[in-house]
């Protein structure tokens, strides 16, 4: 992407995340009942031939790819300047960026690159909490869903299949909040920036935690409550996503240059490592009877609500403050501007 195509950049990602999300419709429907009726050796087997028969496809077109040959481990890369930069900070000047004493051995403008990767980590540092949330919808949500009325137009789902919902609401909204939502806002002279996004979505996130606690507060008291509460909750939570996953993706992309896209790009998939490793964590500590331990029933997501309100805080106040800097520029400048990265 570049200057001349920039506004199709959230577009893309849109549709990117569409895609993903048809499949996984189709999937969360058609393997628990396969499941069901057929045992897991085939509930694994299918997709485990589809994916195969995917390869197959990706293969036939190798011809019709843009191949980039790879060319050897790049020195002025993120972990070797920074550590240069560590190792050597005693020789950091007064007003001096403490990345800067590593231009004297690297790249100057890989430098100033660098720069910018950490400006995006000071974001990105509050994602991993909604990683550990979102992805309880996979696991916390559907045992949830095994005490509640799932019967829903007269046919009784499988808690398994509740979770479809997910990605049926992220098909609706993807399109609605590209071409409606956002501008909407933007006529209304709001501008719908990647940070406010972010910290949208973190807000619709607890929400759909507060109604999955005062859910589960009703099934601890011996109820069995609608199901469609907790559709009410995924609705939320899908469009949290929309707000922060894909936002992330593109601000991954756009705030960093073009040297520095794969780094960002695997920084944000460290989010959702992070994310999984706290709830591994606190689960373990439930199970063995550690420190989490006391935190069963309603009181595990009133937990992570009382822990995502606090990094929602923090973020509105650290937020503003975030300087952001967009690399989709014209590529007749690119070097100019990369230049240029350095007055930031």
């Amino acid at each position: 992407f570049d200057k001349t195509n920039q506004n199709l950049l959230s577009k893309v990602y849109g549709w990117f995340y569409f895609s993903i999300n048809a499949g996984s419709v189709f999937a969360t429907m058609l393997i628990p009942e396969i499941n069901k009726r057929y045992g897991s050796a085939w509930a694994f087997g299918v997709p485990g031939i589809l994916m195969a028969l995917a390869t197959i496809i990706f293969f036939a077109g190798r011809k019709h790819y843009v191949k980039v040959p790879p060319s050897g481990m790049n020195k002025n890369n993120f972990l070797f300047i920074s550590l240069y930069a560590l190792f050597n900070i005693s020789k950091k000047e007064k007003g001096q960026h403490w990345l800067d004493v590593a231009k004297g051995k690297f790249d100057a403008q890989r430098v100033d690159g660098i720069k910018s990767v950490y400006r995006v980590m000071a974001v990105f540092a509050f994602i991993p909490i909604y990683w550990a949330m979102w992805d309880q919808n996979l696991s916390e949500w559907v045992l949830q869903a095994q005490h509640l009325d799932r019967n829903i137009l007269g046919y009784d789902f499988l808690a398994e299949q509740i979770q479809t919902v997910n990605p049926a609401f992220l098909l609706m909204f993807i399109p609605i909040f590209t071409y409606f939502v956002y501008p909407f806002f933007e006529r209304m002279g709001i501008k719908t920036t990647p940070l406010r996004r972010i910290g949208a979505g973190l807000i619709l996130t607890m929400l759909s935690f507060v109604i999955i606690a005062l859910l589960q507060t009703r099934i601890d008291a011996g109820e069995h409550p609608s199901v469609w509460w907790q559709i009410l909750a995924y609705m939320i939570l899908s469009a949290g996503e929309v707000l922060v996953s894909i936002t992330g993706l593109e601000y991954a992309y756009t705030q960093a240059p073009k040297a520095m896209k794969s780094t960002m790009t695997a920084i944000w998939l460290l989010t959702v490592a992070i994310g999984n490793m706290f709830t591994a964590l606190v689960n373990t500590s439930i199970s063995t009877g550690g420190f989490f331990s006391k935190y069963q029933g309603a009181d595990y997501y009133w937990l992570f609500t009382g822990i995502i309100t606090a990094f929602i805080v923090v973020y509105l106040f650290v937020s503003p403050r975030i300087k952001e800097r967009s690399y989709i520029i014209d590529p007749e400048v690119d070097s100019q501007a990369a230049a240029d990265t350095s007055n930031l």
